[in-house]
């Protein structure tokens, strides 16, 4: 082809020119042309394929047999078949192998395509090949470190994957690969949001963010398993750099604290209850003890008290009067300490530091164990938790029996039969504003009467038939025992609650 243009008058100077700088274009490049005459089997080559096939050059006629010898045995029938079929069907094509006698390991990828003639049958092929050993070289040793990154993966007993820099998964290990029922074809090439769904993504995603940026983080997080149920998690990202300081990927780690939480709660309550009993003993032996301390005293004291009457009533001396009456006094001080040291020995223990709990945690639990209650449809309770851990140092079963205590009262309000609603929700969601943690349980329900508006928080006062109105007092009780406060807000169609704490920063 080359020939025939270099042959058209007034251009031979101009196509030396062009024809000199694309071989050195494709030295630079490593990489030469070819072309092959499909009418007369004639090959041409570059002056660059030489080199390339690890021939001397000019040792041969260029042709499909010395190219053929030039090509690594092993690799030999691979290239001839993808040849064949592309010529048979007049296709382009693309081609990789291993050069034969090569001192190192050399790859070659050869892209060749046809060319036609007026009447559009096949008359030549022209063609390129580019010495792929460095990619393939990258390719091998990103292979490898792949499987050894899986076969210590597989190992461990806790959930871990890979994210390449946009966020899709390389790989998981098996134990990942169970719990969200995925098979390892599935997980390859997909994106974490649609993994793991749009609200626990958004909860990760300022973290990720972090991580791109080159920062290992931790956080707790909710993403639903194979099993149907929401598991409560324990997240890290470490990012994976280059030496200089590019993103390679990103090590995710996941840890199921839903056990783990449930059990500390137990332990936690069988603790207090240890202690409630122990108090309880002791108290009983106190008292056991202090009934014969106090009999001597008060017995001494009627005594002293018997004889001052008889000595007023027999018109005695003042002063053997005031004496008697003075020991009496004295007893009855005596029986006073005694009962002191009672009231003192029964005194609370500080023993138990209150447990330091999350109020994403706290919400999720309890609308967990509301919708096991099945007042309303599952899917009537929605949950929005922050996308930041929200800390309080307070134990976790008394939050969640304030939230427990708003959900079923949303419940009851909805199921109303004069009020019920047609499409009944209750939304719970946490937030932080202000230095203090906030959940607010709100529903479409009928709402709060005016009228019950100023005694809502009262003792004794129900907005409920059959109430006996402790629920929000105590829950608001507690909540300003430990520093926080609750309220109420009206809406135009049902009612929010709120419970704020302090948050243990």
């Amino acid at each position: 082809m080359f020939t025939q243009i270099a042959r058209l008058p007034g251009i031979e100077n101009e196509f030396q020119s062009l024809h000199e700088r694309l071989e050195l274009a494709l030295d630079v490049a490593r990489a030469g042309s070819w072309e092959w005459d499909l009418q007369t089997n004639e090959n041409r080559w570059s002056e660059g394929l030489w080199a390339l096939y690890n021939l001397p050059p000019h040792s041969c006629q260029p042709s499909y047999e010395c190219w053929r010898a030039s090509v690594l045995a092993e690799d030999r029938a691979t290239v001839e078949a993808t040849l064949s079929r592309a010529v048979a069907a007049c296709e382009a094509f693309e081609m990789q192998w291993r050069v034969q006698g090569a001192p190192e390991e050399r790859w070659l990828l050869s892209r060749g395509h046809p060319l036609h003639d007026a009447a559009g049958r096949p008359i030549r092929y022209i063609g390129i090949v580019l010495d792929i050993t460095e990619q393939k070289r990258l390719e091998q040793a990103s292979q490898a470190r792949e499987a050894e990154l899986r076969t210590l993966l597989e190992a461990l007993p806790i959930m871990v994957a890979y994210l390449d820099p946009n966020e899709r998964y390389v790989l998981a290990n098996p134990e990942y690969e169970k719990q969200l029922g995925l098979e390892r074809d599935q997980i390859r090439g997909m994106a974490v949001v649609d993994n793991i769904g749009a609200e626990a993504y958004a909860r990760a995603r300022p973290f990720l963010q972090r991580a791109r940026r080159g920062e290992r983080v931790s956080f707790e997080n909710f993403a639903r398993f194979a099993d149907g149920n929401l598991h409560e998690l324990q997240v890290t990202f470490v990012p994976d750099q280059d030496a200089a300081g590019h993103l390679r990927g990103i090590l995710v780690t996941l840890m199921d604290l839903t056990e783990t939480r449930r059990s500390e709660a137990e332990l936690h309550w069988l603790r207090a209850e240890l202690e409630r009993s122990s108090r309880r003993m002791i108290a009983m032996q106190t008292v056991a003890a202090v009934a014969h301390d106090l009999n001597q005293p008060l017995n001494a004291a009627a005594t002293f008290a018997e004889a001052a009457r008889r000595l007023h009533g027999q018109a005695a001396p003042a002063a053997r009067v005031t004496d008697a009456l003075e020991r009496v006094d004295r007893e009855i001080q005596r029986a006073g300490d005694t009962l002191r040291e009672l009231m003192t020995s029964l005194q609370p223990s500080t023993a138990l530091p209150p447990m330091r709990a999350d109020l994403n945690s706290v919400a999720f639990h309890a609308v967990e164990l509301s919708r096991q209650e099945k007042p309303l449809s599952p899917e009537a309770i929605h949950l929005s938790l922050s996308p930041y851990p929200l800390p309080i140092a307070i134990d976790a079963l008394v939050i969640e029996k304030i939230v427990l205590n708003l959900l079923r009262n949303a419940c009851e309000a909805l199921s109303q039969a004069d009020t019920m609603a047609s499409d009944p929700e209750i939304h719970v969601s946490t937030r932080v504003d202000d230095g203090m943690g906030i959940i607010e349980v709100a529903d479409n329900g009928p709402g709060v009467h005016a009228a019950q508006l100023p005694n809502l928080f009262q003792p004794l006062r129900s907005t409920k038939p059959g109430g006996i109105g402790m629920g929000l007092a105590i829950s608001r009780g507690i909540a300003e025992l430990y520093g926080g406060r609750m309220w109420h807000e009206a809406r135009p169609r049902g009612a929010a609650f709120y419970c704020a704490l302090p948050l243990a920063l």
